[in-house]
């Protein structure tokens, strides 16, 4: 798993009036805002905010990717990977750890990344993951530094089991919805061809009595 640079330099946009021939082209798509705006005001707080939120987005993307790498990468530690129904799985597969042997397992792989932060050499990764979190205010020159750190990546792990447990949950509510729709559509179709002539005739005649409009 490879990690692209970040650029770290200051966003510069387009000019207002560099791009209005741009805007005018497409007036017709453009959001509400900057169809009914002001011009080169509107436009910079768009797009200065429009920026902050993508880049919002690449960096919680940059911490899972840091996160998928503390549970099931190698290169680091010699501890065993987290299994995924371990981590935030409810697809009711056995689990093999305890809640307190999975904590020690994360804690030590937590520990082992934070190690190999410190002392990155050239591995792209670890260069890569280091400067992400010294501009997010963590350092690693004490042991202080690195506790704190350790504390930072545990609680992106407990967040992002969080969300992809609620994710499974949903997908799961999703698919049990459409297994319903299935059975109701096969019912209904068992009803409409099935049923005495008499029954087909009142569903015909009475559709708003009928138990499958909704």
């Amino acid at each position: 798993m490879l990690l692209s640079g970040v650029a770290t330099a200051a966003s510069r946009f387009v000019a207002y009036d560099d791009g209005r021939g741009v805007l005018t082209a497409l007036a017709d798509i453009l959001p509400a805002e900057l169809r009914t705006g002001d011009g080169a005001t509107t436009w910079s707080t768009w797009a200065t905010r429009h920026d902050r939120e993508i880049r919002a987005r690449l960096q919680a993307g940059y911490q899972e990717t840091i996160v998928n790498w503390l549970l099931f990468g190698t290169t680091f530690t010699s501890k065993p990977r987290v299994a995924l129904e371990e981590f935030g799985d409810t697809s009711g597969k056995p689990r093999q750890l305890t809640d307190a042997q999975m904590a020690d397992l994360i804690g030590d792989r937590t520990a082992d990344l934070v190690s190999a932060l410190a002392n990155p050499g050239q591995d792209d990764r670890r260069l890569f993951a280091r400067d992400l979190f010294r501009r997010e205010g963590y350092a690693l020159t004490t042991s202080a530094n690195r506790l704190r750190l350790m504390q930072h990546l545990l609680a992106l792990v407990t967040r992002i089991a969080a969300e992809r447990a609620k994710y499974a949950s949903d997908t799961a509510a999703i698919r049990r919805l459409d297994d319903t729709r299935t059975v109701c559509g096969s019912d209904r179709s068992s009803f409409a061809t099935g049923a005495s002539p008499r029954i087909r005739r009142s569903a015909r005649t009475s559709p708003s009595k009928s138990p499958w409009r909704r």
